[in-house]
């Protein structure tokens, strides 16, 4: 191929491309997955990594954020460092992080298929904030949830049946011990429960599917690493620390 070829085939293909290349960004936006590209905000010519920011906005708060997630990659090969249970630990940490007061991890073994759950209290993460007692003050949802510590297996559409299917029974207080493993989590009937399932590993196709359709929330390894960096955990100025991240995981395996 000429260089006029070249030229005359990349004018002709270059509306299509770049349409595809802002699909797939949004669509990684969208599913809050780590993208590694963006179109220059100057010239959409021109393709850059998604972490670069000019050297005139270093201070900016959108700057920092695109230099901690410089660390993913990190986050994801630690998180398949961990035991099942440091993964479980890692989970509750999550939902502190959230803003859960007090996570609750289960018992390690006949957990009743929940591995951490926790009440957030939306009062103060809402609008019409008040300091005074209000209607605010009263509303709350449950977070709650399954860690599977994969590292090839695919998490798949039984998977996430098997989580609905504890959480239901869990509401209706049916479970096959004496109650103790799910002491905590008591919702009232008409109490709103996000479902949440975290794995180091992947989600199959038809997975993300169906949790997508059944509003429950889902993030693969990538996913859990991305929020682990934008949260700063086990950092020390830009820098990935496992030792302190590991610690931050040990110190949410105790109730």
């Amino acid at each position: 191929m000429t260089g006029d070829e070249a030229d005359e085939f990349a004018a002709s293909h270059h509306v299509a491309i770049l349409s595809t290349l802002k699909d797939a960004i949004a669509e990684s936006e969208l599913r809050y997955r780590f993208c590694r590209i963006e179109i220059n905000e100057s010239s959409q010519d021109f393709v850059q990594g998604s972490s670069f920011y000019p050297a005139g906005e270093a201070q900016t708060e959108r700057a920092r954020a695109k230099r901690l997630r410089l660390a993913k990659d990190n986050y994801a090969i630690f998180l398949r460092t961990l035991s099942w249970r440091e993964f479980e630990g890692c989970c509750r940490g999550i939902l502190g992080i959230l803003g859960v007061e007090e996570p609750t991890l289960t018992q390690a073994s006949d957990d009743q298929g929940i591995d951490f759950y926790g009440k957030l209290a939306l009062g103060n993460r809402l609008d019409n904030f008040s300091e005074l007692p209000g209607l605010d003050r009263r509303l709350n949802v449950w977070l709650v949830g399954q860690a599977k510590h994969y590292d090839k297996t695919r998490v798949s559409t039984p998977d996430i049946r098997e989580l609905v299917g504890s959480v239901r029974l869990a509401q209706s207080g049916i479970a096959s011990d004496d109650g103790r493993a799910l002491s905590g989590f008591n919702p009232s009937l008409l109490d709103p429960v996000f479902f949440l399932f975290f794995t180091t590993g992947t989600i199959s196709r038809d997975g993300e599917t169906l949790a997508a359709r059944s509003g429950m929330i889902c993030m693969d390894g990538d996913q859990i690493a991305t929020f682990l960096a934008d949260n700063e955990i086990g950092l020390t100025g830009d820098v990935f620390e496992q030792d302190a991240a590991l610690a931050w995981v040990r110190s949410h395996l105790h109730q």
